[in-house]
């Protein structure tokens, strides 16, 4: 009797031992979630000049979730450019939204997009909505309003090497100092 104790005990601490070395290595081991990269994009008005713009424009070259910031200027909006180079000739689908400021605080406002027209200006180009024809820009906000949505969904054919210019432009905001806008390409 006391040999099956004995061995009952040692079985108990053996798992016991092996339970919090598995836990150990589960809590070490890093854990991989994939977060959306952040994007500042600098204050600038809208241009259609190539050299306004390329100093201070983001780039992009990969396809995946972003978290696109924008900071209030001057004259009380969320602007700025954001550059995305098409790694390989496709259809690419682009959802804009939603966009987030201080809680309660309204924001509305588009993502229009071009690309380069000629060698120093930019040329608007559409983009196939799902909810109406091709148009320029996205139209979102951070509740329904007017012919925004929370989330637009549009599809646009590039070639490879093909620049597409973004313009995030937002208004209202009266609570917030910057707003983020989610950004997704595949």
């Amino acid at each position: 009797m006391k040999n099956k104790s004995v061995k009952r005990r040692i079985f108990s601490r053996f798992l016991s031992i092996a339970l919090v070395f598995a836990m150990s290595v589960c809590l070490l081991l890093p854990i991989n979630v994939k977060a959306a990269k952040k994007i500042t994009l600098t204050q600038n008005l809208f241009s259609d000049q190539l050299e306004d713009i390329e100093p201070t424009v983001s780039t992009i070259t990969k396809t995946g979730k972003y978290s696109i910031i924008t900071t209030k200027n001057e004259a009380g909006n969320f602007c700025g450019f954001l550059k995305f180079v098409a790694p390989k000739t496709k259809t690419y689908t682009i959802t804009a939204g939603p966009i987030k400021g201080k809680k309660k605080d309204f924001i509305f406002g588009s993502v229009e997009f071009f690309v380069p027209g000629d060698a120093t200006r930019l040329a608007g180009t559409t983009v196939k909505l799902k909810k109406s024809t091709k148009n320029h820009f996205m139209m979102i906000a951070t509740k329904k309003y007017s012919n925004s949505e929370k989330k637009r969904v549009g599809t646009i054919k590039l070639r490879k090497g093909t620049q597409l210019y973004m313009y995030f432009q937002f208004h209202q905001g009266n609570k917030s100092s910057a707003c983020t806008t989610t950004l997704k390409i595949k």
